[in-house]
């Protein structure tokens, strides 16, 4: 199961992710949780770079978005 076998915002596809991510935290797998940061841009300088911080049993990543 994986959010595109389900339609986009629905809650199925919404509830894939956390059922991935639960089954990663059993199988001691590693996990990457991606944040989504909006952020107003006015267009004079580059967005921020993804930044990776890695934790005891996978990464997070936060991605700056242009709102």
């Amino acid at each position: 199961m994986k959010p595109s076998d389900f339609q986009l915002g629905s809650l199925a596809s919404r509830a894939a992710p956390r059922a991935q991510l639960e089954r990663a935290k059993q199988k001691r797998e590693e996990v990457i949780s991606i944040r989504v940061v909006y952020i107003g841009y006015d267009g004079k300088e580059p967005l921020p770079p993804p930044q990776k911080i890695p934790w005891k049993g996978g990464v997070t990543e936060i991605v700056y978005v242009a709102d």
